[in-house]
């Protein structure tokens, strides 16, 4: 069974919504899914992914430790700008400008 995917997800941990955009941290895919509008329905593919090069890869700091890189994400807040994510595997929280 594949558990990534834009359509899968593989140990939420967080939500954060910026009343357009919805931000879920996908732990054990090292990765955070973004969709930019509520999902109506179960399996809807996300429209985008933060920590990953792509929605099949699930590889922890792929590409190395970097500003684009996750290691089993937890938390997730935001100010309308900016994304905080918790990384407690990489001993950080990320900040980010709030990804499309």
């Amino acid at each position: 069974m594949n558990s990534h995917g834009e359509s899968s997800i593989y140990y939420p941990q967080s939500i954060y919504y910026d009343g357009t955009s919805i931000f879920v941290s996908d732990t054990s895919n090292a990765r955070v899914l973004i969709w930019n509008s509520i999902p109506t329905t179960t399996g809807t593919p996300a429209t985008g992914v933060f920590g990953q090069s792509d929605f099949n890869s699930a590889v922890s700091n792929s590409g190395g430790l970097s500003a684009s890189s996750l290691s089993y994400p937890y938390g997730l807040i935001g100010d309308g700008a900016k994304l905080f994510i918790g990384d407690p595997s990489n001993k950080r929280t990320l900040v980010t400008p709030i990804p499309n």
